[in-house]
């Protein structure tokens, strides 16, 4: 599935529950996103209808599009059902990442507060499957196991990204497998950060509810 420049591509403006937000059909790079704004991707009918019924950080079945806000969207379990009137197209003239960061910029506490520090070594005890290596990755962190996590506010390098793919791929040698759960659950990378770093943006972690 390829997947396109955030920065290059050609969109439409849209709303998604009444926030502004672009859109396109196609699937977007998230490393080339910029720092402060939010992707998400939009899932369609069953009856192949056109209409928007999902949006969530990754779609396999039934991708309708990809959509860009400045004000994020509060998942449910990564998923959030919407209704087909939630996402309204060609509301406004918009045709570009860099026409969407002019129109709607981010405010200061959106452009504020990023954690830079090294990334963790992981290793897992003989005992260990496959997805403890992100459970370790994610409390060397500073993650306590039960507060909610986004992945989507952690970044790192490839190189880090990579070399936590082969720790969980030498110990559960399924790609497709890993693959998604990386996808679905790993950290995003940026060509933009340091060697061996790790971004972790404001509210990364969410107290769990007592």
């Amino acid at each position: 599935m390829p997947k396109y420049n955030a920065m290059t591509e050609d969109f439409q403006e849209a709303t998604i529950l009444g926030k502004p937000a672009l859109f396109t059909p196609v699937r977007i790079d998230r490393s080339t996103l910029p720092h402060g704004y939010h992707l998400y991707e939009v899932r369609h009918d069953d009856d192949c209808q056109g209409d928007a019924v999902q949006i969530a950080r990754n779609i396999y079945v039934n991708h309708w599009g990809s959509l860009i806000t400045r004000d994020e969207i509060t998942l449910l379990d990564g998923f959030l059902d919407i209704e087909p009137d939630d996402l309204n197209y060609s509301v406004g003239d918009c045709r570009s990442m860099g026409d969407f960061m002019a129109k709607y910029p981010l405010t200061e506490r959106q452009s504020t507060t990023i954690t830079v520090i090294d990334a963790p070594e992981v290793i897992l005890a003989d005992d260990e499957k496959a997805g403890d290596a992100l459970l370790k990755f994610y409390r060397e962190l500073g993650w306590n196991g039960e507060d909610y996590l986004d992945p989507c506010k952690i970044r790192t390098t490839k190189a880090v990204y990579n070399n936590l793919y082969d720790v969980m791929y030498d110990r559960c040698p399924d790609p497709v497998g890993i693959g998604m759960l990386m996808v679905n659950r790993g950290p995003g990378t940026d060509d933009n950060i340091p060697p061996w770093k790790v971004y972790l943006y404001e509210g990364w972690i969410t107290p769990a509810e007592t």
